[in-house]
């Protein structure tokens, strides 16, 4: 589950901007105040699954995986640091006042210039963001974090519709943030292309919440599809669960 950032908004498609959005959520601050310590945050998608849960650094399978596909496709599409580092929340272990700080250095140095209101710009566009919400529940969570982004100099608007209408609005990609989750089987296959798949970047009503289009991840989801063996369907998961976690497309949550 996480806080889901859509692409198709010009002001998630850089990597640095993503990671800092996600670095200001306060998760431990949330769970001790909110939730009476009773999550565990998300470190990546497969979480909470011994089997297929990418932890530590790649092992030599995974890892021969990543620089493989990375070579074909470029830094772009893998990032080093899915070989260099465990998978994670950005920020996470450090203070909420160190990746605030951190936050606004990956902001400046995107192009994002803070303005005189307190509210960042780019080519005239202002970082003003509407997360949709299908119930009021939630606001409680996603004020805190409205504060948070707003020392980043980002404008965090919160909108609770009715459920025909936040359907409708996933359906067509009609967003900029939603909180969505994403429960995996026991035995991922083909279902993995209307999560993450290009194709289902530009299909209606698919789970591509996020807008990726990324032709590692492509072919990593035909290699879980056509996987001949146990051990080859979870390192594929793997490679392309480093893959996802390490592009920042979430503000990873809890379980």
């Amino acid at each position: 589950q996480g806080f889901i950032m859509n692409q198709r908004n010009e002001i998630f498609i850089s990597r640095k901007v993503r990671a800092a959005v996600a670095m200001v959520f306060d998760f431990e601050w949330s769970n001790k105040n909110l939730f009476y310590g009773q999550y565990t945050r998300n470190e990546c998608y497969f979480d909470n699954n011994p089997e297929m849960k990418a932890k530590g650094l790649p092992n030599d399978e995974v890892k021969s995986i990543l620089e493989k596909i990375r070579k074909k496709y470029g830094p772009s599409f893998v990032p080093k640091t899915t070989l260099t580092k465990p998978v994670g929340a950005p920020g996470q272990g450090r203070s909420l006042e160190n990746n605030i700080k951190m936050a606004n250095a990956l902001l400046d140095s995107a192009g994002w210039e803070m303005g005189a209101n307190g509210i960042r710009s780019k080519n005239g566009k202002e970082m003003v963001v509407k997360m949709i919400l299908s119930s009021p529940l939630f606001q409680r969570i996603v004020e805190p974090y409205k504060n948070n982004l707003k020392k980043i100099g980002i404008n965090l608007e919160i909108k609770v519709v009715q459920i025909a209408k936040y359907e409708e609005t996933l359906r067509n990609f009609n967003f900029d943030m939603i909180v969505a989750n994403y429960p995996q089987s026991r035995s991922p296959g083909n279902e993995q292309r209307s999560m993450w798949s290009s194709e289902s970047e530009s299909t209606p009503g698919s789970r591509n919440y996020m807008g990726i289009k990324n032709p590692a991840i492509d072919e990593l989801i035909n290699n879980i599809v056509e996987a001949k063996s146990r051990k080859k369907l979870v390192n594929a998961i793997k490679a392309m669960d480093r893959i996802l976690t390490h592009q920042f497309y979430i503000v990873p949550n809890w379980y």
